[in-house]
């Protein structure tokens, strides 16, 4: 087929002329007439500067002139009213509802006594100093109720360590009140016509401190507050806390207690952070009793301890120290796993452990080794030796022997080792340490990346220890005892030079421990 030639344009025009509608008298019907200029649309500029003038002149009539807010039904209550709903219901999501509502419980004094409501333990037999809770009124909460309001609170952005340190006088003396009247009812039901010497001078039981003599005697009033915090050591002198959190890095007080406690030498002894005024997280309790020689003597003996911050749970928050840890964190985790420490149930269906997730405590653990904090690794361990702990459980199928690991619901992972051991050396020696005395059992036998860490620094004491322990030597120089390592600290053993400090957990973070009375 051949194309046809190719028109010049003259042709071209011709053509189209010749062909077109008019030429060839073919009528066609009339188009649709043009807008006039009114109607067309303008421009999108010229559109968009109208919709920004508009825009702002509505903006600026709403300015200057804004309509009255209408307050519902609950926020047109008076402030005291809405405060006592608030304390009824306990809801810490309430002050979100609405801004009026938020600023009317925005107060300090409020916070407070959310803290009150939480932390203090009841015994439901003494009397209740229910001032020290204004502006709410006293009542007794629930097991479950604590429980949420502690998980509640401490989520709170308001709730920081200098809040719950300025709680902690009135934690104080709500336990050491409840304290007195427990003890002078004691008093009271023994027969004291014979004996030489009255309550106000009594003997001190001999397996005591006889330094304890001085403070033995019980306080004849609450009024006088000096006297009774006194009795039941409630404060610590300036001079003696010296407690020094890292902040967020590797300490040079990490390193040194740790070599210091190696080498067999005594470390200062700390008993962690206090409140404001230097009040312990704990009071001493005292018991009386009489002698049986006659005519019996009145003797009196510290009797454990009482709990002024009855902690139950630690949220996972408390616990994971996003994004890393620093001194505030750690001295509230500190305070919370004290006060847990001394915290004796009421009722024996109630919880004596800590409930924590052990996710979060994992998390914690590798944002401490991350950021070489061994402080932060240390709490974090022995709140794992406490709250993780199964002595119950029995297992067969573990590689370590059973006389060398103690038995926890959740093990140390492996992969904290394996982080440790990324870390620079000797950081990674440090972070090791505390994690084999914690969790032995966790260490395969044949794993490659601690094996390979221990060949490379095989000078190091730790790493030595480690290699004897993965060729399956099982000789330890334990002296029959159940485990090799109990909250951290070597059981008897021949003398050997072990690599690890000579101390628990518990000693070596410098905690306050139930046996041990500061005077």
């Amino acid at each position: 087929m051949l194309i046809p030639p190719r028109r010049s344009k003259v042709e071209k025009m011709k053509y189209e002329g010749n062909n077109s509608p008019a030429a060839s008298g073919i009528n066609r019907a009339r188009g649709r007439p043009m807008k006039r200029r009114p109607e067309l649309k303008l421009p999108n500029t010229i559109q968009r500067k109208r919709e920004k003038l508009l825009q702002q002149s509505l903006r600026a009539a709403v300015t200057n002139n804004p309509e009255p807010y209408e307050l519902s039904p609950l926020e047109a209550l008076p402030v005291e009213l809405i405060q006592q709903i608030f304390f009824y219901s306990l809801e810490v999501n309430l002050p979100r509802a609405s801004s009026h509502i938020a600023a009317v419980l925005s107060n300090p004094s409020i916070y407070s006594a959310l803290i009150l409501f939480a932390y203090f333990q009841e015994d439901g037999e003494s009397p209740v100093e229910e001032q020290l809770f204004l502006p709410a009124h006293y009542r007794v909460i629930s097991v479950e109720d604590k429980i949420r309001l502690q998980q509640s609170i401490l989520s709170c952005q308001w709730c920081d360590v200098d809040l719950f340190k300025s709680c902690m006088p009135n934690l104080s003396r709500l336990q050491m009140i409840q304290a007195w009247h427990r003890e002078t009812k004691a008093e009271a039901e023994l027969d004291t016509s014979e004996c030489p010497q009255g309550p106000q001078n009594p003997a001190i039981e001999q397996r005591n401190n006889q330094g304890l003599q001085p403070f033995a005697a019980r306080p004849p009033s609450i009024t006088d507050i000096e006297v009774l915090e006194r009795h039941f050591m409630a404060k610590a002198s300036p001079a003696g806390n010296d407690f020094q959190a890292s902040d967020g890095q590797f300490g040079l007080s990490a390193y040194t207690m740790l070599n210091s406690l190696s080498q067999g030498s005594q470390a200062v002894r700390l008993f962690g952070p206090t409140g404001h005024g230097n009040y312990l997280p704990r009071i001493v309790l005292w018991r009386s009793y009489l002698g049986y020689s006659s005519p019996k003597p009145f003797h009196k003996m510290v009797d454990g301890c009482a709990s002024i911050i009855g902690t139950r749970i630690l949220p996972d928050h408390i616990l994971e120290g996003n994004p890393s840890w620093d001194k505030p964190k750690l001295e509230l985790l500190m305070l919370l796993r004290q006060g847990a420490r001394f915290f004796h149930p009421v009722h024996e269906f109630e919880r004596r452990h800590l409930e924590c997730s052990p996710g979060a405590l994992y998390e914690g653990m590798a944002s401490a080794i991350k950021s070489h904090n061994l402080d932060a690794l240390l709490v974090l361990l022995e709140i794992h030796f406490d709250c993780m702990r199964d002595p119950e459980r029995l297992s067969d199928d573990r590689k370590t022997p059973h006389h060398i690991a103690v038995l926890f619901t959740s093990p140390i992972p492996v992969a904290l080792f394996h982080l440790a051991c990324e870390q620079p050396y000797p950081a990674s020696s440090f972070l090791l340490s505390p994690l084999i005395r914690e969790g032995i059992d966790s260490i395969p036998l044949d794993d490659r990346i601690l094996t390979a860490w221990a060949v490379r620094h095989s000078d190091d004491r730790v790493a030595g220890f480690l290699l004897r322990h993965m060729e399956g030597a099982n000789d330890y120089g334990k002296y029959g005892e159940p485990v090799l390592f109990w909250n951290g600290s070597q059981t008897r053993t021949r003398p050997q030079d072990p690599p690890f400090p000579d101390t628990s957990f518990t000693q070596q973070i410098g905690y306050l421990e139930r046996d041990v009375i500061v005077l």
